[in-house]
């Protein structure tokens, strides 16, 4: 674990015990012999509210090894940086999608903005990037798109985020959680919505249906119960969800409109 920068490997150790409860043991006891500060960069214990007893008492979902931290950060060096089709953003559909995803307030969380750039050097844009930038957009503000849908923020899912049975007696009439039951809840963090268009083909997903022509099944929201966009969309819960109103929103929607919202999702 020395020789050279850990930042990428301490970031998916972290990453495994936040949103998906991997301890990472053998790191934990190298640093305990070294009598280094382990948190928070390897974990030898479940991430668990102390209300959920079975999580507390469980060794978490896996344990990752030295050799598995390095694999997923070289894998994560390897990424390319997923670029939407400019003929599918310019398509009518996806177009009126994109309105209906911000008249539905889903960018409250899911942020998709324009991000002003007055300077293109004083970014860190690679050089080809900021010459591009330079050469195709005219100044004094350079619109830079940043479609990655989402804000990194944890939010309470409602009962997405319910880790213990509390038959509906912690929260009040506007779903937020009482004081003293805030254990019960684990709060789910915004993922990106960038590259949703190609997570069927990289998961191969696409291939998980039974009959040619049928669609496939993308295994969406943090436990892959949604098979689609539009289905994650309907099973969004929390107070934010129910003060922005959004469930109430997607249920006025005409087919049509379903369908253009669909059509701007899988853009991205």
């Amino acid at each position: 674990m020395a020789g050279r920068s850990r930042l990428l490997e301490d970031q998916v150790a972290n990453a495994a015990f936040v949103e998906m409860n991997m301890t990472t043991t053998e790191g934990f006891n190298i640093l305990s012999t070294r009598g280094a500060p382990k948190f928070p960069i390897r974990y030898d214990h479940p991430n668990c509210g102390p209300a959920d007893r079975a999580c507390v008492e469980s060794k978490g979902n896996a344990d990752l090894s030295e050799k598995d931290i390095n694999r997923m950060a070289e894998y994560g060096r390897w990424l390319g940086n997923p670029t939407r089709s400019e003929f599918k953003v310019s398509l009518s559909e996806v177009i009126e999608g994109e309105k209906i995803f911000r008249q539905l307030q889903c960018d409250t969380c899911h942020v998709i903005k324009k991000i002003a750039i007055s300077d293109p050097d004083d970014t860190m844009l690679s050089k080809a990037f900021r010459d591009r930038l330079k050469t195709r957009v005219k100044g004094p503000v350079f619109p830079f798109l940043s479609y990655l849908g989402t804000d990194l923020l944890m939010h309470d899912m409602g009962y997405l985020s319910q880790v213990a049975d509390a038959s509906g007696a912690i929260r009040d009439a506007d779903g937020v959680v009482i004081t003293g039951f805030e254990n019960y809840v684990q709060k789910i963090r915004t993922p990106a919505l960038k590259g949703l268009g190609y997570n069927r083909f990289v998961t191969d997903s696409y291939k998980n249906t039974k009959n040619t022509g049928d669609p496939a099944c993308d295994f969406l929201l943090h436990d892959g119960r949604a098979c689609d966009a539009i289905e994650a969309a309907f099973l969004h819960d929390g107070p934010a969800i129910k003060k922005l109103g959004v469930i109430e929103g997607l249920s006025k929607l005409l087919q049509q409109e379903l369908q253009q919202l669909r059509a701007f999702l899988y853009s991205l």
